[in-house]
Formats: structure tokens, C-alpha cells, sequence
């Protein structure tokens, strides 16, 4: 398959996943008629469309490099591991988790789930704003690293 063929690819299965799984029909909602927006998508062995994206601009660090400040194993997985794996089951590795994520962009179908006012915001764990601020931080500020 030609390059351009695998990115369609990953544009095709983006976009299915955010028409059908991500809330768009009225099977994904609860008895309580809240949408839980699933964010299962392709195996993680199908091609992520987060490859096709550019990289994002990394955190600056206080000696003149770059830090990274969150990371999905140290921070992002315990979250998930408490509220979200049990539904999204994709979520419970770094190559599932990045099927819904587009690194370095605000809109990525994770980040929109999870800060306040999307479907997935009431689900998270503890102090939900700080855990949402994390995922943003995560997916946005550091590139959805695996770890620090």
C-alpha cells in the first residue's frame, strides 16, 4: 500500500471512531440516558493516526533543554487504570491509549472526552479537574510521552 494509502487509512478509521464510537448513537448511552462515548476504536496492531500528525513543540526546562513534565505510565495510566479500563479496555497500554490520541493537538478525541463538559469528564477519578488538566497537559503540552 502506497504511503498516502495508509495515512487515508488513519484519517478513515479517526473518523469512524468519532462518528460512531465516540457517543455519536444513541447505544453507546447508560440506562441513565448519559452518553458514555465509547473511545474503542482498531486494534492497537492497526496503524494510529496519531503518526500523521507533526510532532508537538516539547515543554521548555529550566537549564535550556526540554522536560517532560507528564507522561502515561507515571501519570496517565493510574487514572485510567481506576475509572477508565474497565469500559475502554485499549486503555490499559501506551499503543491502545494513542489509537484517541493526537499528540500536541487540543481537539484530540481524548482530550475532548475527558475535560469539563465532555462525556467522559464525570467518570474520572478523585479531583476531576486536576485529573482532566493532566490528560490536556499529557496529550498537549508533552506529546503524549509513554515516560519521562
Amino acid at each position: 500500500m502506497k504511503r498516502s494509502g495508509w495515512l487515508m487509512f488513519g484519517a478513515a478509521a479517526l473518523a469512524a471512531l468519532l462518528a460512531g464510537a465516540c457517543g455519536g448513537s444513541r447505544e453507546s448511552e447508560g440506562q441513565d440516558g448519559e452518553d458514555h462515548g465509547q473511545l474503542s476504536g482498531p486494534s492497537a496492531t492497526a496503524t494510529p493516526a496519531a503518526t500523521a500528525t507533526p510532532a508537538p513543540t516539547p515543554t521548555p526546562a529550566a537549564g535550556g533543554g526540554t522536560a517532560i513534565t507528564v507522561s502515561y505510565n507515571q501519570d496517565i495510566k493510574p487514572i485510567f487504570d481506576s475509572s477508565c479500563r474497565s469500559c475502554h479496555s485499549q486503555l490499559a497500554s501506551y499503543s491502545g491509549t494513542m489509537i484517541v490520541v493526537r499528540p500536541g493537538d487540543p481537539s484530540s478525541p481524548l482530550v475532548v472526552k475527558t475535560q469539563p463538559g465532555g462525556s467522559m469528564y464525570s467518570r474520572l477519578p478523585a479531583d476531576r479537574a486536576t485529573n482532566a488538566e493532566l490528560i490536556r497537559r499529557w496529550v498537549v503540552e508533552n506529546g503524549a510521552a509513554q515516560s519521562r
